[in-house]
């Protein structure tokens, strides 16, 4: 007994002892930023004694665990590598391959998210990206109502090769922060660490921290609907369901097909107006947004009875349900992806069979946008044994988009919510050396762009304070011209607001409005969106004598008829394809087109329409492009002297 209780004493401390542990961001592979010193952080048992040693130098620096944390800032040299780096508490853990260089955060939203695979024209760059000095951190979506201090996704640093630049698919490594380490590496030869955190259609207020938006004072709404998750399931489940019965409940009671469930096969639609399916809605529905049935009739073979069947179809703008024999067997929101719907055994057991399909529209055109080869039925295992039900369909409406009601807003936690990304995908890098951030978002803030400045302003500022590495270089880039659908998302005073965030110290704008697609909100020439934000980089940051800016509106003067506009970074103005892109307005604020001149660094404008001009514009729409560049081929930005008044 006496021999069992001495080993179970000797036994007892090392059961209770926490093994030291880092941040994802401490892996194989990985860069540490160079300068004086660099931050290394992570976890150990209760006044534990940490060491931390890196192989360039062979010096240990210690540390003692305060209630389970630790932190050093361990002399690092200047750029080079491959070193080790030890950490050593009750356990050791060795990094290898190590490189020391710069390191910079890349984030936004899709523009900044998505990857090289996602364009055809980086397929020369994929297979030659063999760049042992350039590493990869890909911070996988996450989301968290308060700060993380770990990702806990799998997340590790990678050397860049074709392969790792490409992991993933479509989902592969950023393309904007691959172009922007490339340029980077080669003009600086040192080891170059992107750490890609990104989330396509995200606004700015889930990226900025909570006390900055409650600082702000317009979004507090936002900040009680993240507060509201911070209540236990239960309550969130009860109150969710109450108010999706509430609206179920409406939403049948509205619509006269869900009320009489047409659905069901007994109903009779022989009076129902005929269509062809597959086609986009035209004639009197043309113009139509709201809930049409379509229904049809199908002998189904005999030895596929009671079988599985599969129905495929095109894709339905913008919602569908849809029905086998009464049953509901699929439901889909997204108005640009195909149908393909299992229908159980079950629900196969007799040869006159109905399909019914009900399409909700709610803006724009409606239909089956798709080829008739596209809509067929089989057997799940006998795919070659399809029969096409495209053809004649009988429809009916219902009820337009307007009449119905709006969805209500349930408790759940999603990626557009206030500081969820923030707490989830930059709080785990707290507090990494690190030497700037380079930024790519601003479409999904659009709506509310007259907001954007001091938003993005704010959260620049709360990035940096929560870092505690002084006014680090915030390099981003101007979002593109683009046809937005819905004219509401005045995507040209985002453009302005990141004009005018210019003001913020230590911040640089990569303008594009000459390389995008007002067609294609992803624009495809993301090396030169990289390049451009390495240039910001180059010059502001490294000291690199290279041009870096396109012309950037300072100020106008009025002489007489005339504005001349005031640019900085205008050395040898140049229009190539000529200057229409500029309006002045007089008292009236009623802008028109003006006859626009190059002299020397300035560009002169008038209008007969205008005797005394006040105010001018230059690229003043959604889908403007750049026509105004210096003699470095950079492009100037779009502005306006009256905007937000």
């Amino acid at each position: 007994m006496y021999k069992f209780l001495t080993v179970l004493a000797a036994f007892i401390p090392t059961m209770l002892t926490a093994e030291i542990s880092l941040p994802e961001i401490f892996s194989d592979h990985m860069v540490l930023q160079q300068g004086k010193t660099a931050n290394i952080w992570g976890w150990a048992d209760k006044n534990e004694k940490v060491q931390i040693t890196g192989s360039w130098n062979n010096q240990t620096v210690e540390t003692t665990s305060e209630n389970g944390k630790w932190k050093v800032e361990l002399p690092v040299p200047s750029a080079g590598g491959p070193y080790e780096l030890t950490v050593k508490g009750t356990n050791t853990i060795t990094y290898k391959n190590v490189m020391i260089g710069e390191v910079w955060i890349c984030s936004g939203q899709s523009n900044m998210e998505w990857g090289v695979n996602c364009f055809s024209d980086t397929q020369n760059d994929r297979n030659n990206a063999n760049h042992p000095n350039i590493r990869l951190f890909m911070v996988n979506r996450a989301l968290s109502t308060t700060p993380k201090k770990t990702f806990g996704n799998g997340e590790t640093w990678k050397v860049c090769t074709p392969e790792t630049v490409s992991e993933g698919g479509f989902n592969g490594f950023s393309a904007t922060a691959f172009y922007f380490a490339r340029h980077l590496q080669e003009k600086l030869q040192v080891p170059v660490g992107v750490i890609q955190s990104a989330w396509g259609g995200t606004i700015a207020e889930a990226w900025t921290p909570k006390s900055s938006l409650k600082k702000l004072g317009r979004y507090n709404r936002m900040i009680k609907q993240i507060e509201k998750m911070e209540l236990s399931p239960d309550q969130i489940t009860k109150i969710n369901s109450d108010r999706l019965t509430d609206w179920e409940t409406k939403v049948v009671q509205s619509d006269i097909g869900l009320k009489e469930k047409w659905f069901e096969n007994t109903t009779k639609f022989d009076s129902w107006e005929k269509t062809k399916v597959p086609e986009v809605w035209s004639g009197k529905l043309k113009n139509f947004d709201g809930v049409v049935w379509y229904k049809r009739n199908l002998t189904i073979p005999k030895d596929w009875l009671n079988k599985e069947l599969t129905i495929e179809m095109t894709a339905i703008d913008d919602e569908d349900i849809t029905w086998f024999n009464g049953v509901k067997v699929g439901e889909n929101k997204n108005w640009n992806a195909l149908r393909k719907y299992i229908i159980p055994a079950s629900t196969n057991s007799f040869e006159n069979a109905t399909i019914t399909i009900r399409v909700y529209d709610l803006v724009g055109h409606g239909g089956f946008a798709g080829s008739a080869e596209q809509m067929k039925i089989y057997p799940t295992s006998q795919a070659d044994k399809a029969l096409n039900i495209a053809g004649d369909w009988n429809y009916k409406e219902t009820v337009s988009a307007s009449d119905i009601p709006e969805k209500p807003e349930l408790i759940q936690l999603h990626q557009n919510m206030a500081t969820v990304l923030y707490n989830g995908m930059i709080t785990p890098l707290l507090p990494m050396s690190f030497r700037g951030v380079t930024w790519y978002q601003g479409e999904s803030n659009a709506p509310d762009a007259k907001n954007y400045q001091s938003l993005f302003t704010e959260m620049i500022s709360a990035w940096r304070n929560h870092f505690s590495v002084g006014d680090f270089p915030f390099y981003y880039v101007q979002i593109a011209p683009f046809n937005y659908r819905n004219p509401a998302q005045f995507a040209i005073g985002v453009q302005e607001a990141q004009r005018r965030t210019l003001s913020v110290k230590n911040t640089g704008m990569a303008v594009t409005n000459d390389i995008g697609n007002i067609h294609d909100i992803h624009p495809v020439n993301k090396s030169e969106v990289g390049r451009r934000l390495s240039l910001w980089a180059l010059n502001k940051t490294y000291n690199k004598e290279v041009s870096y800016s396109g012309p950037l509106f300072r100020n106008i003067t009025i002489d007489g008829n005339k504005v001349i506009c005031h640019f900085d970074y205008a050395e040898g103005l140049i229009a190539p394809k000529g200057l229409n892109g500029f309006q002045i307005a007089g008292g009236d604020g009623k802008f028109v087109k003006a006859n626009a001149e190059i002299v020397n660094d300035t560009v002169v404008l008038s209008s007969p329409e205008v005797a005394n001009p006040v105010a001018a514009n230059y690229a003043w729409s959604n889908t403007a492009e750049g026509e105004l560049f210096n003699k470095h081929e950079l492009p100037a930005s779009t502005f306006s002297t009256n905007w937000n008044k």
